[in-house]
């Protein structure tokens, strides 16, 4: 039980990590930074990943890229919400 600890902080960081991210975009309503194609795969990846830790039985990984996975479309969703100020104006 100990090291769960360990993978479930990892989580929790690893989650976290995103929230700077957010908080720019919806404070500069700019997601031009962003690279949407690079974030589809990236949610490919996490979903592959959350297939093969589901199937090793890892739960802490599995909730990891599940979660990974809602927040890459988040962040999709804001990117496409805000896009870059050349967007709009062509």
């Amino acid at each position: 039980m100990k090291m769960e600890i360990f993978g479930i902080l990892a989580n929790i960081l690893l989650v976290g990590a995103y929230i700077p991210q957010y908080i720019k975009i919806l404070k500069t309503k700019k997601g031009e930074d962003i690279s949407i194609m690079m974030w589809l795969v990236i949610v490919t990846g996490d979903i592959c990943s959350v297939i093969y830790a589901y199937s090793r039985q890892d739960f802490i990984f599995t909730a990891l890229f599940a979660l990974f996975i809602i927040e890459n479309f988040i962040l999709i969703a804001l990117a496409a919400k805000y896009p870059s100020q050349k967007d709009q104006t062509q």
